[in-house]
């Protein structure tokens, strides 16, 4: 099976980062210091022998350091299965053509009929729109299905700001509400209902 995980890799001048223990909230995956990326711990629960795993990395050009890179690597040659690693990288601006061209790069990095996951810890503050418009023409487009979204916190104290816990979380089903939404705007149920329908869907 094709398998294809994808995180942002942050830039080391910013912050290197380190292996770390997790607490897990509402995933079941690894939550001891073994890994530095979360998506390291996914495709360790996921990925499975005989699977053909990619793992897409999205950097910044602006920095010479692969410290972070580097720890990505690391990561991965870890793993019990192997996996390609693809480098997308990209200047870091806010211009709407660069991120017009990131997602264009994600698109068409993605292949055809596989199965997607992805991580939205690290990157800027509009990554995680260029990722997720990435993702809904995955499916959409190349009959790809995302089986899991995931977001990493790190905790700190209010007074001293030190780091006080780490903790993993599976959003997925914030992408799943795009798909929500599209099916209520093709009801013919008036806004009310579609606002009830939308509130029980949103509890199960």
């Amino acid at each position: 099976m094709k398998r294809i995980y994808i995180t942002a890799v942050p830039l080391p001048s910013n912050f290197l980062l380190s292996a770390q223990k997790v607490e897990c909230v509402n995933i079941e995956l690894c939550e001891d210091g073994r890994f530095t990326f979360p998506i390291s711990r996914l495709i360790a629960a996921t990925a499975r022998d005989g699977d053909e795993a990619e793992v897409i990395a999205v950097r910044q050009t602006n920095d010479s350091g692969d410290g972070n890179l580097d720890l990505l690597k690391r990561d991965l040659a870890s793993l019990t299965v192997p996996c390609r690693l693809t480098d997308i990288t990209m200047p870091e601006t806010q211009e709407r053509g660069d991120l017009l061209n990131l997602f264009r790069a994600l698109a068409r990095t993605i292949p055809p009929r596989c199965c997607v996951y992805a991580d939205a810890t690290f990157g800027t503050k509009t990554y995680p729109i260029v990722l997720l418009s990435a993702l809904n023409y995955a499916e959409k487009i190349k009959e790809c299905e995302l089986h899991r979204l995931i977001y990493q916190e790190q905790r700190r104290d209010a007074q001293t700001h030190q780091p006080t816990g780490t903790y993993l979380y599976d959003i997925t089903v914030l992408f799943r509400l795009n798909g929500v939404v599209d099916a209520l705007s093709q009801s013919e149920a008036d806004v009310g209902e579609k606002d009830g329908l939308l509130s029980s869907l949103m509890d199960l």
